[in-house]
């Protein structure tokens, strides 16, 4: 994918952001957003696009291009509308823009680097390996007469091996190298991390728990199946496992059985597997391999646990990282929750399983009633602060199900799958009347704010994701113009909420 990235050009990206621009600035206008945002939520993509290319100069440019966009319909909006220019927001999203394309290049060329050094691990264990073979060919040549003594040191160094395949090995690490590069789920690659030691060590039993630190606890990614349920369970506060994750080190049950010191563990894990291996990076503890079951166990067995622990752990950490970036490219940065672009995705999916399902799907939008008066009587920061308590209570009052996003500027929307606009004007009554009479603290200050409701239905008449926002969003617009801090519905059906 990156390479695909790095494929296109300097001059595509701006000729894409400069095409956009005018666009983004006609838009918002044509619906009002907050100056900048539209060209924010439009230039997001050949931005994110440019900044996984790895190339830093190309992802600034490209920033600064899409930077200019924002200020740009800053310009476009007063214009138009004869009111005086706030460059607030569109300092905000140019700073925004740098910083994404900052971290993202950043994310990219790390990883391009741990790459590297893999592929440059694989290639000299090949020449290692390569040159032990022609050696062996030389000594055998070279000595027709010692042909039965080596036959015996071959032999007597395959039964030290214990059955370790060289070529396995590294079969292995370049496959896992491939998967560090290509498979940056850690739902996928966790079966490919067992299936791959399970080969290489020859065990029967191979899993894999992630560590998380804050609740002390280890958690299986896979979901359980029947059979699991007689194997070794991990216990982090006593026993084996406690061992390894205090000491950060392989222990095998050989070793426990022969150092008196390590006793008292089998006291405390009678039923502890052949061995436990940390997998950490950089000092981080992500997890634990534990393996079991094997057909033989070779002297050189810890030291092939050691460099695949190793490799596993730094492609689930890979794949972690990139986990966590979607998430942000997800998520906006501000409130937490979803972006404009990914509730889109999110309604799509909702109203295609409604369709297959005919089950109700309600949407609630909502704006802050004159929250740029807000702004400028309390600040920016202040503003900031209400859109984060807001968000807040967005989460604290929605039921789980709900799919919540900032819509832009002082907008939110939820979808709610499963809940007709009747249970929808309940929720956002509900939610209304928390904002209301919610307090907010703010250097020193109690700052009160509202809220103005629209509601709308799937089917009620829109068919359409972009049709039941537009009726959601006249709605809240009627609401405003009837007085503001007001829950109103949809278009009026027979025997519905009106």
């Amino acid at each position: 994918m990156r390479d695909f990235f790095s494929s296109i050009p300097l001059w595509t990206y701006a000729l894409l952001v400069v095409v956009l621009c005018p666009l983004a600035a006609y838009l918002g206008w044509l619906w009002g957003w907050t100056p900048g945002a539209a060209s924010l939520a439009v230039l997001l993509l050949p931005l994110s696009a440019a900044a996984l290319s790895g190339n830093c100069v190309t992802a600034m440019t490209v920033s600064a291009f899409s930077a200019a966009g924002c200020f740009g319909e800053a310009l476009y909006a007063a214009s138009t509308t004869e009111t005086a220019v706030s460059f607030g927001f569109p300092l905000f999203a140019a700073g925004g823009c740098f910083a994404l394309a900052g971290t993202v290049t950043a994310v990219v060329e790390h990883l391009r680097r741990d790459v590297d050094r893999l592929e440059e691990n694989n290639a000299r264990y090949v020449r290692d390996l390569y040159r032990l073979e022609r050696q062996s060919d030389d000594n055998s040549t070279a000595d027709p007469a010692n042909q039965t003594t080596s036959k015996a040191t071959s032999t007597a160094a395959d039964d030290d091996m214990g059955n370790v395949d060289y070529a396995m090995m590294l079969l292995t690490l370049q496959d896992v190298g491939r998967r560090i590069s290509t498979n940056l789920d850690v739902d996928t690659l966790i079966p490919t991390i067992l299936s791959t030691a399970k080969a290489s060590l020859k065990c029967g039993q191979c899993r894999v728990y992630l560590w998380n630190g804050r609740e002390s606890t280890l958690r299986n990614p896979l979901a359980k199946r029947g059979r699991d349920a007689s194997g070794y369970s991990p216990r982090p506060k006593v026993g084996m496992t406690h061992w390894v994750l205090e000491n950060r080190q392989i222990l095998t049950r050989k070793s426990v059985e022969e150092d008196y010191a390590l006793n008292s563990l089998l006291e405390e894990d009678p039923d502890m597997p052949e061995a436990i291996a940390p997998l950490a990076v950089g000092g981080e503890l992500l997890g634990i391999l534990v393996v079991d079951d094997f057909e033989t166990v070779s002297p050189n067995f810890v030291r092939l646990l050691y460099i695949l622990a190793n490799i596993y752990a730094l492609g689930i950490k890979n794949a972690q990282l990139f986990q966590r970036i979607e998430e942000m490219a997800r998520r906006d940065g501000l409130t937490g929750l979803l972006n404009h672009a990914s509730f889109q995705e999110e309604l799509q999916r909702s109203i295609a399983e409604t369709e297959g399902s005919s089950a109700p799907l309600s949407v609630v939008m909502a704006d802050i009633d004159h929250f740029k008066q807000f702004n400028d009587t309390y600040g920016h920061q202040a503003g900031d602060h209400v859109l984060r308590e807001v968000a807040a209570l967005w989460k604290a009052v929605l039921p789980d199900h709900a799919i919540i996003a900032r819509y832009g500027g002082e907008e939110f929307i939820c979808a709610l799958p499963g809940d007709d606009i009747s249970r929808g004007v309940e929720i956002a009554e509900l939610l209304r009347n928390s904002i209301e009479s919610r307090v907010l603290q703010f250097d020193g200050q109690e700052l009160r704010v509202k809220s103005s409701f629209g509601v709308a239905q799937f089917g009620q008449p829109a068919d359409n994701g972009e049709e039941l926002i537009r009726i959601a969003d006249e709605a809240m617009y009627v609401a405003k113009e009837s007085g503001r801090n007001r829950v109103v519905a949809g278009p009026p059906v027979a025997g519905g909420v009106s």
